[in-house]
C-alpha cells in the first residue's frame, strides 16, 4: 500500500511541476493584451508608457517565439491593417499553445530583464513595473 501511495504522489508532483506556470501563461497574455489593445487605439500619437509597453509586448513575443512582428516601423510603429495585427497574434498564440509545455517561468523572467536592460530609453524596474506590475 506505501508503494502505491509513494507512486501515485511521485506522479503527481511529476505532473505539478511540467504543466506551465499561471505567471508564465499570464506574462505572454499580458503582452498579446497589450499588442492588441495598442492596435486598437493608437492611430497616429500615443503617449511614452504606452509607446514602451508596446515594445517590450512585441520584443518579448518575438523572442519568445521567434515569430517577428509585422509592423511598421517609424517614430510610432504601427500595423498597416488590422488583419496583420490579428495575424501575428494568431501565429503567437499557435506557437504557444503548442510550445507551453517546454516554456519555464524561469525563462520569461530572464527574457524580460534581459530585454529591459537592452533598451536604454527605459529603466529596467520601470518598464517591468508598467508591463508586468512588479518591482
Amino acid at each position: 500500500m506505501k508503494r502505491y501511495l509513494f507512486l501515485m504522489l511521485v506522479v503527481l508532483f511529476y505532473f505539478a511541476a511540467c504543466s506551465p506556470s499561471k505567471n508564465l501563461d499570464s506574462d505572454f497574455n499580458k503582452c498579446l493584451k497589450i499588442v492588441s489593445d495598442y492596435d486598437n487605439t493608437c492611430h497616429g500619437t500615443t503617449d511614452d508608457t504606452t509607446l514602451a509597453r508596446f515594445y517590450f509586448a512585441i520584443e518579448y513575443l518575438g523572442r519568445i517565439t521567434n515569430i517577428e512582428a509585422n509592423i511598421i516601423s517609424y517614430d510610432v510603429p504601427y500595423y498597416d491593417k488590422r488583419s496583420d495585427c490579428k495575424s501575428d497574434l494568431r501565429k503567437w498564440r499557435k506557437w504557444y499553445d503548442e510550445n507551453m509545455d517546454y516554456l519555464t517561468q524561469e525563462r520569461s523572467d530572464s527574457l524580460k530583464h534581459e530585454i529591459a536592460k537592452d533598451n536604454i530609453w527605459w529603466s529596467d524596474s520601470t518598464i517591468l513595473q508598467y508591463v508586468f506590475e512588479i518591482e
